[in-house]
């Protein structure tokens, strides 16, 4: 069954951060996935890291410091109270691999139903892709 409030509002929040400059550190993967976990959730799964990094390099040496961009995303999602999902729902969250410039690497995401939808350098795209995780949002 489809949550058609929920739909309208992922709708609308891809749309708005569609016209947003990408940005790292404020306008990123993970910021754009994040951000909706805490307009729907009232807390901030990237709250330890947030304002950490500025750009690809200082968010490279963040994510290798603590052993990957999954091993980060599991700790912001245990220290905010998400759970971990094991079939994504339209509107959760989750670690995809998808291709980047760098080759095929883990990236932040949202579930949009039936594609994950991130943002890009390019804006927000979609595509079909392994989820290396997920949680419920």
């Amino acid at each position: 069954m489809i949550d058609y409030v929920r739909a309208d509002e992922l709708r609308a929040y891809t749309l708005k951060s569609a016209c947003d400059a990408f940005q790292w550190g404020k306008r990123d993967c993970c910021t754009f996935a994040c951000d909706w976990v805490m307009m729907q959730s009232g807390v901030d799964p990237m709250a330890r890291w947030r304002g950490s990094y500025a750009s690809e390099a200082d968010g490279r040496e963040l994510i290798a410091a603590h052993g990957g961009l999954l091993q980060i995303w599991q700790l912001g999602m245990i220290e905010a109270g998400i759970p971990e999902c094991d079939e994504p729902r339209q509107g959760d969250v989750g670690i995809i691999e998808a291709l980047s410039p760098a080759g095929i690497e883990p990236i932040g995401a949202i579930f949009g139903g039936k594609r994950w939808l991130m943002l890009s350098e390019r804006g927000v795209i979609s595509a079909s892709a392994k989820a290396l995780m997920h949680w419920r949002v």
